[in-house]
């Protein structure tokens, strides 16, 4: 998705992707909700070059690199999402990208993944989190 689309992605199961399972680019502004992003071997939702965007009550997890990736200028706003297993970040925010997140985040203590990374990022807001290893 790119040059300033807004669309709404609902009530997908997007799995098994070379790629990432969503990527979205230049000021694109998506809403993606209710969705469940899993068993890539990427990364499970990538924002870059500015884009910007909404995830909302997604289940991700189990994606080969990160997650949820927010960089290069992108702004996202997380709420209740269920973010899990990775095998490198839960959650990366990086190269001045930036989002509130208000959501759960579980990190794997069999892959040693971290919860969030914060790398050269500003304005970030972190609001009602449980971090937590996951038992599943």
């Amino acid at each position: 998705m790119y040059e300033n689309a807004k669309a709404v992605i609902e009530d997908n199961e997007v799995f098994g992707n070379k790629l990432a399972g969503i990527a979205v680019r230049s000021g694109a502004e998506p809403m993606i909700r209710r969705n469940k992003i899993y068993g890539g071997h990427d990364v499970g939702v990538l924002f870059y070059e500015s884009a910007r965007g909404t995830l909302l009550q997604n289940d991700i997890h189990s994606n080969g690199k990160t997650n949820v990736d927010v960089r290069t200028g992108s702004v996202v706003e997380l709420q209740d999402n269920t973010i899990h297993k990775s095998k490198l970040y839960v959650c990366l925010l990086a190269r001045r990208g930036g989002g509130q997140l208000a959501t759960q985040l579980n990190a794997q203590k069999e892959f040693g993944c971290l919860s969030i990374v914060l790398q050269f990022t500003t304005n970030i807001y972190l609001c009602r989190h449980l971090l937590r290893e996951s038992a599943d």
